[in-house]
């Protein structure tokens, strides 16, 4: 965050932590922020479903992803996957890369991850968010089955109040791009067509999706894979920022440390002003110093071309520096913007084109691969 601009309180210091109880922690991902080449990234432009994968390509990726681990790290993710899945009652062909993230989150304090692993387990088999009384296991399940974002109801009425691409192709370390243009929402629009219950039933189908295709990475990649996200804060008003929207914000912005450990390798809100600043401050204090860290506020002197530091321009749409004039077409089939009709997704992402305002359509290869699914 740019010094003119930061409170002093939103400086960070690092927090010194003990290594006193834990598992000894291997240089077991080194590998994750170096850059990856363009041919490497240009082969990954690709989507085949999480539950499409075959038990050749699954095991393979399961082996490549446990290669990285010492021994002992085997061991501890062993009994982790058993604590969890005993707690779920259920498993995935991606367990172990889910519950390798609580214990990287915890730097192998064992004791801890399985506290965290009980608490998590037994709140995905609670109804949450949806007047249907679904729960965040069914839903992975349900993605697992074949059902994509897109299809959601409440996912499709989010789309209508804020511009929010859920998966934009990868940046130069590989891991998953997110990309939200905040300064656009709608907030007018947001609290008329959405209740407070469709909110919060949209974020936890948006999560339940990311943390699937992160673990399915994972195993594509042979690494722990996160996202990174971008906010564009430009046209962030009062509006944007009263009470109203920061307390139904309240509980989205703690689900990652909550729920979804190692979600995130960055967070950047670009074009950021003084008054989003201090929103910012109000959620702070709620975030774990983990999470803090990997979040920079970026003002708007140092914001033309920002996104291409994290990705290539093939991955960055044109109103951010980019090549990108509409969503990819393996992004689009992967968030099944084919699969819905035409004139819902024309009242998509509000705003103006130069911050992602009707970036929803689809490219025509997009629309036959949607037809050609159905």
């Amino acid at each position: 965050l740019d010094a003119s601009l930061a409170p002093s309180s939103t400086r960070i210091e690092s927090e010194k932590r003990h290594a006193s109880g834990k598992v000894r922690q291997a240089h077991w991902n080194a590998e994750r922020h170096q850059h990856l080449t363009m041919s490497e990234l240009e082969s990954m432009n690709t989507f085949t479903p999480p539950g499409a994968l075959g038990a050749d390509v699954l095991e393979s990726g399961r082996v490549r992803l446990r290669s990285t681990l010492s021994a002992q790290q085997n061991e501890a993710l062993e009994a982790a996957i058993t604590v969890y899945t005993q707690t779920l009652g259920t498993s995935d062909p991606f367990v172990d890369a889910t519950v390798l993230r609580f214990l990287v989150a915890h730097k192998w304090n064992v004791a801890k991850a399985h506290r965290h692993l009980k608490h998590t387990a037994t709140w995905r088999n609670s109804p949450y968010g949806s007047k249907r009384g679904i729960t965040p296991a069914q839903i992975r399940a349900k993605f697992l089955g074949g059902q994509t974002p897109a299809e959601v109801p409440q996912v499709q009425t989010l789309y209508r109040v804020l511009p929010f691409v859920l998966e934009h192709r990868r940046s130069y370390t590989g891991d998953l791009l997110v990309i939200a243009a905040l300064g656009a929402a709608d907030v007018d629009a947001f609290f008329r067509l959405m209740s407070y219950s469709d909110w919060t039933c949209a974020n936890i189908y948006h999560c339940e999706w990311l943390y699937l295709r992160l673990d399915q990475e994972s195993f594509l990649q042979g690494r722990l894979v996160t996202a990174v996200q971008l906010y564009d804060c430009q046209g962030i008003t009062l509006k944007h920022v009263m009470p109203r929207v920061l307390w139904r914000m309240k509980e989205s912005v703690l689900l990652p440390d909550l729920h979804y450990p190692e979600f995130f390798s960055a967070i950047r809100a670009f074009s950021i002003m003084p008054l989003a600043v201090k929103a910012y401050e109000w959620f702070r204090p709620l975030l774990s110093h983990a999470l803090q860290e990997r979040i920079h506020l970026i003002p708007p002197k140092h914001s033309d071309g920002y996104c291409t530091l994290f990705a290539p321009p093939s991955s960055i749409p044109q109103c951010y520096g980019g090549d990108s004039n509409s969503i990819p077409p393996e992004s689009a089939k992967a968030l099944g913007y084919a699969l819905v009709d035409a004139s819902m997704r024309a009242l998509w992402f509000p705003g103006p084109p130069t911050h992602l305002g009707g970036y929803s359509v689809l490219q025509p290869s997009c629309s036959e691969q949607g037809k050609s699914s159905q």
